[in-house]
């Protein structure tokens, strides 16, 4: 059977060339925009979406620390599909779909249902924190047991800064912050997707940027909350 990796890294690239413009374009109060997420630990409890499918018995956590300009986010996952990419990123809304989201009763939550809760993407979790696509070419893959381990850093007000440029491709399922929004980490949440590409997924699954159903669909999610500094 086909593996999907390689058209996995062709077809993120292509969805990033149509947000290139975004970063030359001119910013809607541009580079004013200052780093609106408070200082601070923020911690996400991901667990799994679509268990039927691929063995999947995902389970983890995922940390963002915030102080003064410079942000860390980590994320570590066990127990998902193995041996393959896994897509993740931050997502608008802090809340994650169950079974009922399934409104086309193929027994599957595809990416497009979990949209209805968590929203759209807001800061693909890759290799560049600091704007939309320049990483895009990056997923963390799983190895042998199902886990891996994701640290990224960067500077806060790059990453909010690239949130206001003007988005050069509105329709598709990748977020730009409008002038009077701010970046609300503490009510987001973490989706990771994807199962192997010998899963029985249903045709009926709908998917995203071009992008094989298997690469898309959600097997982990966590809302984001805020957490006391000890």
């Amino acid at each position: 059977m086909k593996n999907w990796h390689t058209t996995l890294l062709i077809l993120l690239i292509l969805v990033s060339c149509g947000k290139k413009n975004s970063n030359n374009s001119s910013k809607p109060d541009g580079s004013n925009h200052e780093p609106q997420t408070a200082s601070g630990n923020y911690r996400a409890i991901l667990q799994a979406i679509n268990p039927e499918l691929d063995q999947n018995k995902s389970f983890g956590t995922a940390t963002i620390h915030v102080v003064d300009d410079s942000i860390t986010i980590k994320l570590n996952l066990i127990n998902a599909p193995s041996g393959i990419k896994h897509i993740q990123s931050i997502h608008q809304v802090g809340r994650c779909p169950n079974q009922s989201r399934d409104k086309n009763n193929d027994k599957v939550v595809d990416v497009l249902e979990g949209m209805v809760d968590f929203g759209k993407i807001l800061v693909p979790l890759d290799g560049d924190l600091a704007t939309q696509d320049a990483g895009l070419d990056y997923a963390p893959s799983t190895n042998g047991s199902g886990a891996y381990s994701y640290h990224e850093d960067e500077v806060l007000s790059s990453l909010v800064a690239d949130l206001y440029t003007v988005d050069a491709n509105p329709s598709d399922y990748i977020m730009k912050l409008k002038s009077d929004q701010k970046l609300d980490l503490a009510h987001a949440s973490f989706v990771v997707l994807g199962v192997s590409n010998s899963t029985d997924v249903p045709a009926t699954a709908a998917t995203i940027h071009g992008l094989p159903a298997e690469a898309t669909i959600p097997i982990a999610c966590g809302a984001i909350v805020k957490i006391a500094t000890e």
